[in-house]
């Protein structure tokens, strides 16, 4: 991975030079389609403006309240190396590490079950890991792991400027070790989803009370079956969901990428969609279309350069940074048991 500060970094971006792009979506930071060098730059510093702003507030021990609700201290900041964990996972499946964003351990303030979660300002992108304190003296707390919880957060800060709800939690969720996380983590991408899955079980368990206990008798299958609708679609629809990604990841995949969940990943839900329609394409072909829009796109232009290019070119500076994380179901594709 590049060595160079980011803001130097920003300085040497030049469309004629892609490597210069690609060095800065290494470091997360990811195009958009319609982005020019001046407005991702631009983007960029806002964002990393906003972090800096962040030191002088917590000099001398200063105590600060983030978003006027979570008190830190500079004692409560993340170290580099509990953040390199999550970079050698977020590195192996996707391409990326990031170590712009400052996090923090929380002491107080926080849910009796909650583990963590990235803080996202969506103005200006802003950024802020925020982690239960327990996590400081040991890598697992409850039902959480401290690498898996704060790869899964880096995942949607890397995406979060795509604005693309319908695989948001698939890639987030892929960094974990459960097949059934990974399997089931894309169900819910928006508020209604929980709440339409959760609304009819409490409407079936009021129903099915004043049933027991009341002096009404009524027939309870109807309540059942409304239970039952909303997560059956929600069944149905990530499986379909599912499927189209993994025709998209074999299309890349043909096409001689050897990154197609990183590929996948910069993309929105219309790009995957379209390169799974082309998957019974040739290699020559799929090739063409990719190199075809990264004439007009400086996104693609990147993941031309970095994945199909030269896929070898840019390494992180962690141990074992290169290495897929076991258990990552992207591994069981290409044995032919990805698209079950």
């Amino acid at each position: 991975m590049p060595s160079a500060p980011l803001a130097d970094l920003l300085e040497q971006l030049d469309p004629a030079r892609p490597e210069t792009l690609a060095a800065t979506d290494a470091r997360g930071l990811l195009w958009r389609n319609r982005d020019t060098v001046e407005t991702y730059r631009e983007r960029v510093r806002r964002i990393l403006d906003e972090g800096e702003k962040l030191l002088p507030k917590l000099a001398d021990g200063a105590e600060l309240k983030l978003f006027d609700t979570f008190p830190v201290t500079a004692a409560d900041a993340i170290p580099a190396e509990i953040m390199n964990e999550a970079a050698q996972t977020t590195w192996g499946l996707y391409r990326f590490a990031i170590n712009w964003v400052p996090g923090f351990f929380l002491r107080r303030g926080m849910g009796a079950l909650w583990g963590g979660c990235a803080a996202i300002d969506p103005e200006t992108f802003f950024t802020v890991f925020l982690v239960r304190h327990s996590f400081a003296n040991s890598p697992h707390w409850f039902l959480y792991d401290r690498k898996e919880l704060l790869a899964h957060e880096l995942c949607h800060v890397a995406r979060m400027t795509l604005d693309d709800p319908a695989y948001e939690e698939h890639f987030a969720y892929a960094t974990a070790q459960s097949r059934l996380r990974r399997y089931m983590g894309n169900w819910f991408q928006t508020k209604w989803d929980a709440i339409l899955f959760l609304l009819p079980v409490l409407i079936l368990l009021a129903a099915e009370s004043l049933r027991t206990f009341g002096p009404v008798h009524y027939p309870i299958w109807p309540f059942w079956l409304l239970a039952l609708t909303y997560p059956g679609f929600l069944l149905v629809r990530n499986q379909r969901q599912r499927q189209t990604f993994f025709q998209a990841f074999l299309a890349l995949r043909t096409a001689g990428c050897g990154y197609p969940a990183a590929v996948l990943f910069r993309c929105d839900a219309a790009e995957i969609a379209e390169l799974a329609r082309q998957r019974k394409q040739t290699p020559d072909v799929l090739l063409g279309g990719l190199r075809q829009k990264a004439q007009s796109s400086l996104k693609w232009q990147v993941i031309v350069y970095r994945f199909i290019d030269h896929p070898e070119t840019m390494e992180m500076d962690i141990p074992s940074a290169t290495e897929k994380p076991s258990g990552a179901e992207y591994d069981e594709i290409d044995s032919g048991n990805g698209l079950s």
